[in-house]
């Protein structure tokens, strides 16, 4: 299958990670190393400078991921930065004894067609869509009105999403996976 060329610098967790996606695009791809983004500010000069045609973090979905991806927003500041999400698959990695803490498969256990769906938008000849704005998720039920925030647990579960993330969090995860009309259209079971 021929990869997918994305123009943007990939940032990725770890290195398995990071050779899982190079067989499946042809980009710059560049693991930080899990959490010793924190603390190495050699790399954070080093992604600032690679930045400049925006960065995409794909990170596990997880609590550790979701906390990487708020530094990096932090330390590439002034970048365009895109998260792109994977699902939240129950499952281990083939090359660990056990699962993780949380027990969903991290980026280098997702299958090669999720990633490739989750990435298709940024080939280099992809078409982007109007983004999803906060009012668009007032206006259909996720926020600030009665039943929004179980509404909004049900979309996030359906996306195989944590449940403990901000509405400016939800807005760049429902923006990687839908139009508004997409949204409108989705037919969730609100329990």
């Amino acid at each position: 299958m021929e990869k997918l060329k994305i123009d943007r610098l990939i940032i990725v967790e770890g290195k398995y990670d990071k050779i899982r996606l190079e067989n499946i695009v042809d980009a710059t791809v560049i693991d930080i190393n899990g959490f010793n983004i924190f603390k190495d500010k050699k790399l954070w000069k080093t992604l600032k400078a690679l930045s400049a045609n925006g960065v995409i973090v794909i990170t596990d979905s997880d609590t550790a991921g979701y906390k990487i991806r708020v530094f990096l927003s932090k330390i590439l500041s002034g970048s365009e930065i895109t998260d792109v999400f994977v699902p939240q698959i129950p499952g281990k990695e083939r090359r660990k004894n056990i699962a993780s803490a949380e027990g969903f498969l991290g980026v280098e256990g997702i299958p090669d067609t999720v990633l490739r769906d989750c990435l298709l938008r940024y080939c280099s000849n992809s078409e982007q869509t109007a983004n999803i704005t906060s009012a668009d998720l007032y206006e259909l039920g996720y926020t600030g009105k009665p039943g929004a925030q179980q509404k909004k647990n049900a979309l996030l579960e359906y996306l195989g999403v944590q449940k403990n993330v901000s509405n400016k969090f939800l807005l760049r995860i429902i923006n990687e996976r839908f139009t508004k009309a997409e949204l409108s259209d989705l037919k969730i079971n609100f329990k």
